[in-house]
């Protein structure tokens, strides 16, 4: 998901918007940059804000990505 940031659920960025969108989908895909200080902590923002907007977004099935350059390292979502 991304697009996606801290506050999004009050509006910040692409917001509530965009989260109303991924409401419809079936799965989730997340992204998170690898070169991140705390891998943890921005999926952890993540799941937050969709749980801020709606709960239950959170029973979807799932997967996070890391992007390293030009690739992808895939992890099943509670893996990292």
């Amino acid at each position: 998901i991304p697009g996606i940031i801290e506050g999004a659920n009050e509006g910040k960025g692409l917001g509530v918007r965009f989260l109303r969108h991924i409401e419809r989908n079936a799965t989730l895909l997340f992204i998170v940059p690898a070169d991140s200080d705390d891998i943890s902590k921005e999926y952890s923002i993540l799941l937050n804000e969709l749980k801020l907007f709606n709960p239950e977004l959170l029973d979807k099935k799932r997967f996070t990505f890391c992007s390293l350059h030009f690739y992808f390292l895939c992890y099943k979502s509670g893996n990292l």
